[in-house]
């Protein structure tokens, strides 16, 4: 489909156009404004009738001599074949129009041209910006407009997604800290996003129905970093089995992060060894 051109206000002055018939300068005029983005046409007498002269009675004879007529008076129309097919060319088309992104070539190009890839697929228009500019318009320079419009939408789009989650974050914390978990711990808890109110309160009935916990807040916190899915109920409490306190400081830890010996952490260990032995 043709794209939006530029007319250059010295069109009207050109000698070349000032000695064509008004019907013929029409047809030259029309070509800017249905040239593909190599400025290429398809320079069949019928196409021509079609596409410039529709609602006009005039006969393909008609519109075949206009064209000839333009090829012989204008030096920027230069007539090639391809197949046996007539097109034309406009010489000055890189002067006057100033594509940042073309379109495929729609008709063949003329001899010497080569169509080199500017970024668009091929079944893409020059007017659209690219499909793939979701990340801050990847397909589009920094510098233009429709650049940094995108720039600025996403930009939003991220303090939205940030202003919605910070309530949430800022509950799961809350709840934390009401069970005795510091606010550092608090604060990386509530960045994951498993971690949730509902689960919290969960784990915590899990570790006070336990009883005989000498670091229930230490308990609470290995649950969630685990992403245990904890329940009160007695015989949800059994999966949790698997945590183990150290007698030395209390924090709960798998078993096999504890010393065969005396069951200790690694920070609260006094066994004397080349290297403490833990469990499997």
């Amino acid at each position: 489909m043709p794209r939006r051109r530029m007319i250059d206000p010295g069109f009207w002055d050109d000698p070349d156009i000032g000695r064509l018939q008004p019907l013929d300068r029409l047809l030259a005029l029309a070509a800017i404004s249905l040239a593909d983005d190599w400025g290429n046409l398809l320079a069949d007498e019928a196409y021509l009738k079609k596409t410039v002269f529709g609602y006009d009675a005039i006969s393909f004879d008609d519109v075949a001599a206009m064209r000839d007529r333009v090829f012989a008076t204008c030096r920027n129309w230069k007539r090639y074949e391809v197949d046996g097919q007539v097109y034309l060319h406009l010489e000055n088309w890189e002067k006057h129009q100033h594509l940042r992104y073309r379109a495929a070539p729609t008709w063949p190009l003329a001899p010497g041209q080569v169509a080199e890839k500017t970024g668009w697929q091929d079944d893409k228009v020059a007017d659209e910006p690219p499909q793939d500019c979701g990340n801050i318009a990847a397909g589009l320079p920094q510098d233009c407009g429709i650049g940094k419009v995108k720039q600025e939408q996403a930009k939003q789009e991220q303090g939205r997604q940030e202003q919605a989650s910070k309530p949430a974050a800022a509950g799961v914390a809350f709840a934390l800290q009401a069970c005795g978990v510091s606010r550092a711990v608090a604060a990386e808890l509530a960045a994951d996003p498993w971690v949730d109110t509902a689960r919290i309160q969960a784990a915590w009935s899990a570790v006070k129905a336990r009883g005989g916990v000498k670091n229930p807040v230490g308990l609470l916190v290995t649950m969630l970093r685990g992403h245990d899915q904890a329940r009160a109920s007695p015989e949800e409490l059994s999966k949790f089995s698997r945590y183990a306190a150290c007698p030395g400081c209390h924090n709960w830890l798998p078993p096999d992060e504890l010393c065969r010996d005396c069951g200790m952490c690694q920070g609260c260990c006094k066994c004397k060894g080349e290297e403490v032995e833990r469990g499997d």
